[in-house]
């Protein structure tokens, strides 16, 4: 996992 990828997925995680 990218760190680009990471940083997205994290941000749609703590949004939820």
């Amino acid at each position: 996992m990218t760190i680009m990828r990471h940083i997205m997925t994290n941000l749609l995680s703590n949004h939820d």
